[in-house]
């Protein structure tokens, strides 16, 4: 799964990157957590880097407590190999597809110690990349497939889907199949052990990264 991510570019290396300009104010974070607001790129909107609420709400929640009822469900996460299948995504994930863009996503390993240790992972070749998501009602969810990369299945058995840089577009127009996204395999990975402080996602600061940090390399 995908339970915590950073995005600290600056804001111009952002609005480059995407060619959009931002709809509110931009800040840095290291320790995005579920129901932070967090720049996504939609189809409707490909130029502007507009927030939305990591936390999704399907199309069918219409009433303030069935939206609430909805948000307590923290769906932070879809299976890319069952969205066609589950009616709470399916209408979103093919109408209403977007890009969250990220600078690394943490996963926490099994060690055999008291609690888990954070890793900050990220493709080694870009400093920004894209999630593959889809949204609706200004909340947003990120796509996850099985972890085929050996150092990250290491890790954890479950990655965000990554989207290249030259398929962005077509994924956001619907060209991009189910099963190429389920298939596709990001090799070059930097995987970076980091501060347990990382735990609280009150904690955002770039600290996290460094601090009581082995920085081991897996790749």
């Amino acid at each position: 799964m995908c339970g915590r991510n950073s995005l600290y570019v600056h804001k111009r290396k952002l609005k480059r990157r995407y060619n959009a300009s931002f709809k509110n104010v931009y800040k840095k974070s290291y320790n995005i957590a579920p129901g932070n607001n967090q720049p996504t790129v939609t189809k409707n909107s490909p130029k502007t880097l507009q927030p939305m609420k990591w936390g999704f709400i399907p199309h069918f929640a219409e009433t303030g407590d069935e939206k609430r009822k909805w948000r307590n469900r923290n769906l932070i996460n879809a299976r890319i190999e069952t969205v066609n299948d589950k009616n709470t995504f399916r209408n979103s994930f093919q109408e209403r597809k977007c890009l969250i863009p990220s600078t690394g996503f943490y996963e926490w390993k099994d060690e055999g110690r008291p609690n888990k240790t954070p890793y900050h992972i990220k493709p080694s070749d870009r400093k920004v990349f894209s999630f593959a998501g889809f949204y609706n009602d200004g909340t947003f969810i990120i796509l996850t497939k099985d972890s085929e990369n050996p150092d990250v299945k290491e890790v954890h058995d479950r990655t965000p889907v990554i989207v290249s840089k030259q398929e962005e577009d077509e994924y956001l127009d619907g060209e991009l199949s189910r099963e190429h996204l389920e298939d596709k395999v990001v090799s070059n990975i930097e995987i970076e052990q980091v501060s347990t402080d990382v735990n609280d996602p009150d904690n955002d600061n770039p600290e996290i990264l460094e601090r009581n940090s082995r920085q081991t390399r897996l790749n």
